[in-house]
């Protein structure tokens, strides 16, 4: 699961934009065969939801951690926007999300 942020003077085409690079950028990597990104609006600042699905982990041969550590460090490179991704665990017992994957 993850957020993208931009500046709150970002339009909703430069949002979109930004967001359909990243939704590309995730999807370019091999253990990731789905993803979806939606905009939404948190607080005022322009802000949108991305959720990717990984393969099967006998597929991809390493965590979910691992995998989204290679995908910030290519996302930390896209201008304008940060990606805040983190795992989501199979049972949630308690807490909320936060931006704590930063």
């Amino acid at each position: 699961m993850g957020m993208i942020q931009a500046r709150q003077s970002a339009s909703f085409q430069a949002m979109r934009d930004k967001a359909t690079d990243l939704v590309k950028m995730v999807e370019s990597d091999p253990h990731v065969p789905d993803v979806v990104a939606f905009t939404s609006g948190q607080s005022g600042t322009p802000a949108d939801r991305m959720f990717a699905a990984l393969k099967d982990f006998p597929e991809r041969k390493s965590g979910a951690p691992r995998v989204i550590g290679r995908i910030r460090k290519t996302g930390a490179s896209e201008p304008g926007v940060s990606l805040v991704l983190q795992p989501v665990p199979d049972i949630r017992v308690r807490g909320r999300r936060t931006e704590a994957g930063r």
